[in-house]
């Protein structure tokens, strides 16, 4: 990195003590997602991270701050900004039977699919949560300071959508973050570079 260099690391999470092959049925789906958001890390080795970043952001979500403090440190700010879109409900009342059982990780797919086209029962919408993703990139990118560096403990989903908003305000980097647990990736862009137009 050179000091004239804005650089930015988004990192997925660890994997957390979640058994998403368990078999279970759509009454205790909200229970789940309550269930995944508070269990702890699974008790795995993290990788050795030899860069040492200047600033580190995690969500409020505990995976995200347990995952900071082995991965890097203690983060310095943890900010509900970050956190990972919601899940909606997956069915109102009277629909679906309650005793179809399928995998957690099924209903857990199958809510993110409803989320995308718009179902938003019992959650931040679509629309909502793009917009604070944009809300969070521009964060991170006031916090990417000329020669400095920022890593951010975040989530699958919005790390997607953090890394649309940084590729078109001029940071180089792939298209789609690393979405393996511990991963990073890297975006990082000149001073000097301007913004690129939004598509049409």
């Amino acid at each position: 990195m050179t000091a004239h260099e804005a650089k930015i690391t988004l990192f997925r999470h660890g994997r957390v003590a979640f058994n998403e092959w368990q078999w279970s049925d759509r009454s205790r789906f909200r229970h789940l997602v309550t269930q995944y958001d508070t269990a702890p890390l699974r008790p795995t080795a993290p990788p050795n991270i030899a860069h040492r970043y200047d600033t580190v952001i995690s969500s409020t979500r505990a995976r995200s701050i347990a995952t900071a403090g082995l991965l890097l440190r203690t983060p310095d700010c943890c900010d509900p900004i970050f956190n990972e879109a919601e899940l909606p409900d997956l069915f109102t009342q009277g629909r679906a039977r309650p005793f179809c059982k399928l995998p957690n990780v099924v209903w857990f797919v199958g809510a993110r699919v409803l989320w995308r086209l718009g179902h938003s029962s019992n959650c931040e919408s679509h629309r909502a949560f793009s917009a604070r993703a944009e809300r969070a990139a521009q964060r991170l990118i006031i916090l990417a300071t000329p020669g400095r560096s920022v890593a951010l403990i975040g989530h699958a989903v919005m790390n997607q959508y953090i890394a649309d908003h940084l590729n078109r305000a001029g940071f180089e980097g792939p298209r789609s973050p690393k979405r393996e647990h511990w991963k990073g990736t890297l975006y990082r862009r000149p001073v000097s570079a301007p913004p690129r137009p939004k598509p049409a």
